[in-house]
């Protein structure tokens, strides 16, 4: 084989190692965006029904409650199944995601929060302990999607990543504080 034939096998090889590199990085990023979608469009469903209630969302706040803790966990499930972000880019544009939707879900945790005396009063009884229920599981299920995130986030996103985290650990307090 001339070192020619050597040095073209050599450059396709690299390029395809790139190419699906690349295309790994690409697919990661797809899924997390995704995954960012829907926790967004849960955040305002959540919030949505907070802000409606005593009117009505007692029981629309339970269901985007829950479903909003299944968001979190599939989004978990997937940053960990898909690895590192793969460029700084990816980094900062996951992490600009979350924080547009950071507001939106703590604002309705907050908004729970200040709901449970009326919740607490409800003719139904069990309303107020099913809200510390969920508040509990979308706690476990954010904490263990933003360990993932803080993994998966180049070190120079850290403080970042560190203070988006901690936003949405502070609202998760204060609902779980109410409910306790």
């Amino acid at each position: 084989m001339t070192i020619w034939l050597k040095m073209l096998c050599l450059a396709c090889f690299a390029s395809l190692s790139l190419t699906f590199c690349l295309a790994a990085g690409v697919k990661r990023q797809v899924v997390v965006i995704s995954d960012l979608s829907g926790l967004a469009d849960q955040a305002i469903a959540l919030n949505s029904a907070m802000d409606a209630f005593p009117t009505s969302g007692g029981v629309e706040g339970v269901e985007s409650a829950l479903a909003s803790s299944t968001a979190l966990a599939a989004a978990a499930t997937d940053a960990a199944a898909n690895g590192p972000f793969t460029t700084t880019s990816d980094g900062e544009t996951v992490l600009e995601l979350v924080q547009q939707f950071e507001t939106t879900f703590s604002s309705a945790l907050t908004e729970v929060a200040s709901k449970q005396p009326l919740i607490a009063a409800l003719p139904v009884t069990g309303f107020t302990a099913l809200y510390s229920l969920d508040i509990g599981t979308m706690q476990l299920s954010s904490k263990n999607f933003e360990n993932e995130i803080i993994n998966d986030t180049p070190p120079s996103l850290f403080p970042i990543a560190i203070s988006i985290t901690s936003s949405i650990d502070a609202a998760f307090a204060t609902a779980s504080a109410a409910y306790a």
